[in-house]
């Protein structure tokens, strides 16, 4: 691991780095699409995606970063941000226009481009979003639901009640995200789980909360994600992100 990537709020995202994310999926949709797809098999076939499943937090973990691994793939000084819809912004103004926006201007030239974090029916995938940004009454119960888990005694109580803020949003943003095999396809997925994973990261900053964690999801094998060394990843290979190769920064 050469440095730390600092997993950053897409509220403070420069616009270089703005513009390295658009590009860096630009690519993928042009020339590396059925390689995109294939996260979509993957969630579908090996994905834990149930407020019972106490694999959920580890195994979207290791799911994320083999995303992040995959965008970086495009330009290795990427990083995957995140999304807080439950943050005083998000609840104040909805759905930020680095998503809501079906183009952006390139600041030099100032051509118009389609924006490849938007989607809607009209877009390749056939994705689309139902959400109202007028209306932002579930991400204030997003947040209340953030609350609870944050203030849970365990792994498994947390587990569950940060799945049900995690669904709170999916079911806001509606359409295609509400489709669990075909989620991915929406780039707004992985801005708002590398959310959840913030918020688990949070969690973890109780050492304490670390040592609830159930030996069965210690050794459970994180199917079909490997190590550097091609070896299973397990749960226990996924607890601490600074040996992931990254962090955040709150």
């Amino acid at each position: 691991m050469s440095y730390l990537r600092i997993r950053k709020s897409v509220y403070a995202l420069t616009d270089q780095e703005i513009l390295a994310i658009r590009s860096a999926f630009d690519i993928i949709f042009e020339n590396a699409l059925a390689d995109y797809l294939l996260f979509s098999d993957i969630l579908e076939n090996n994905g834990h995606a149930t407020a019972t499943d106490l694999n959920f937090l580890t195994w979207n973990r290791a799911f994320f970063l083999s995303f992040e691994d995959f965008l970086r793939s495009k330009n290795p000084d990427l990083f995957l941000p995140y999304w807080d819809y439950t943050s005083e912004e998000a609840i104040k103004n909805g759905m930020p226009a680095l998503f809501s926006d079906p183009t952006y201007v390139v600041k030099e030239g100032g051509k118009e481009k389609a924006n490849p974090l938007y989607r809607s029916t009209k877009q390749r995938f056939c994705t689309s979003r139902t959400n109202d940004n007028s209306d932002t009454t579930l991400l204030v119960e997003a947040r209340r639901r953030r609350i609870l888990a944050l203030d849970a005694k365990n792994y498994t109580s947390f587990n569950k009640r940060i799945w049900v803020m995690d669904a709170t949003a999916h079911v806001w943003i509606g359409g295609t995200m509400t489709d669990v095999p075909i989620a991915t396809l929406d780039p707004l997925f992985w801005f708002i789980h590398c959310n959840l994973d913030r918020y688990w990261w949070k969690f973890q900053q109780n050492k304490e909360m670390n040592t609830t964690i159930p030996d069965t999801v210690l050794q459970e094998e994180l199917t079909p994600f490997r190590n550097d060394e091609g070896k299973p990843l397990y749960g226990k290979d996924v607890l601490n992100t600074k040996i992931l190769g990254y962090t955040y920064l709150r």
